[in-house]
């Protein structure tokens, strides 16, 4: 696809991703992606012109905006879930499945500590 940069790609597929089970916001970008508050701005707001992102209101804080993906970006997720599991079998190969199966635990543990 040559409307979205690979830095484009990547946050969409986050905010597809995770914006399946709660909010998603710049701030969290910035941290996950390690880069300046400025620069994800930018991005942002590409983004949003080329239709793929919108941002709407928290009624819990009006300051805050989620981002949330349009029905354009949503056409991108079977590509981005198609990304993943091609990327989840190159790193499992080789690995047999009850270590796998640790990994996993391993994963969910580290994201239920980060809520």
């Amino acid at each position: 696809n040559g409307e979205l940069t690979n830095m484009q790609r990547n946050i969409l597929g986050y905010i597809l991703m995770n914006s399946i089970h709660r909010d998603v916001f710049q701030k969290e970008l910035e941290e996950e992606f390690h880069i300046r508050k400025s620069t994800v701005t930018g991005i942002l707001q590409l983004m949003e012109k080329n239709g793929f992102i919108a941002r709407e209101p928290v009624p819990s804080d009006a300051r805050q905006k989620k981002i949330v993906p349009t029905p354009k970006a949503e056409a991108y997720r079977g590509e981005v879930l198609a990304k993943i599991q091609k990327i989840e079998e190159r790193l499992a190969k080789g690995i047999p499945e009850e270590e796998r199966v640790l990994l996993q635990m391993l994963r969910t543990l580290k994201e239920d500590e980060k809520e």
